[in-house]
């Protein structure tokens, strides 16, 4: 290994480290309590150091968010993977984005309830780029087993696959949120089957507004609980 790929990789390295830190002080404190003096004594570096990677505490805040937005991005891509059908991938999908809010409410939080454009100023171009790049790839993965539902003749093919990709999206991250304090302060909550229950309504609703006259009887097999 040369002297430049060496230092490249000391230099992804240290930014993991960084961002690992910055996520544990975040996650404790929120990004209005915490500091990048905190940030820098946890990843055991200066505090110029950090600035080196990131141009403020809200670029590195958003480029953390964007990590988690990176690991559901790889959840919905891995559960739509192989499978048989475009409705048997929306219903993979949607499990992977709710067993992603399950397993990680604090993540999800900062993705979805802690979006505050406001501070984007302070944000690198760099970094609001790869987050926008996430949400693509988030969307493209919806929107591919839409359009093959539509394919295969269980949604109507004259509605945009947009359409209801943003609908089905929409209406999941609004009911998680909705639901998001009262199940973050107490996790058991989270086996109380009534968001399950929502999730199901809502998808099979939505997705019966736009199915065929084949597709209504197999929209019922629609099932968002997640393991």
């Amino acid at each position: 290994m040369g002297i430049a790929e060496r230092r490249e990789r000391e230099r992804q390295e240290r930014r993991k480290g960084i961002l690992e830190a910055a996520e544990k002080v975040f996650l404790s404190k929120g990004i209005l309590a915490a500091s990048m003096d905190e940030i820098a004594l946890l990843a055991e570096l200066s505090k110029g150091t950090l600035y080196l990677y990131f141009t403020s505490k809200e670029d590195l805040y958003v480029a953390v968010s964007t990590e988690s937005l990176g690991a559901l991005r790889d959840l919905m891509q891995e559960a739509s993977f192989g499978a048989s059908d475009g409705l048997s991938a929306l219903n993979q999908i949607g499990k992977a984005y709710y067993r992603f809010a399950r397993r990680f409410p604090e993540r999800f939080r900062m993705v979805f309830l802690n979006n505050a454009p406001e501070f984007y100023g302070n944000v690198a171009d760099e970094t609001l780029a790869t987050k926008a790049e996430y949400s693509r790839a988030c969307a493209i993965c919806l929107v591919n087993a839409v359009s093959r539902a539509q394919e295969e003749g269980v949604l109507n093919p004259d509605v945009p696959c947009g359409t209801i990709a943003q609908l089905l999206w929409a209406h999941t991250t609004g009911i998680i949120t909705l639901f998001s304090d009262s199940y973050y302060e107490d996790p058991d909550l989270w086996s109380v089957p009534a968001i399950h229950e929502i999730l199901k309504t809502s998808w099979t609703t939505t997705l019966k507004s736009f199915a065929t006259g084949q597709g209504v009887t197999r929209i019922q097999e629609i099932d968002l609980k997640s393991e």
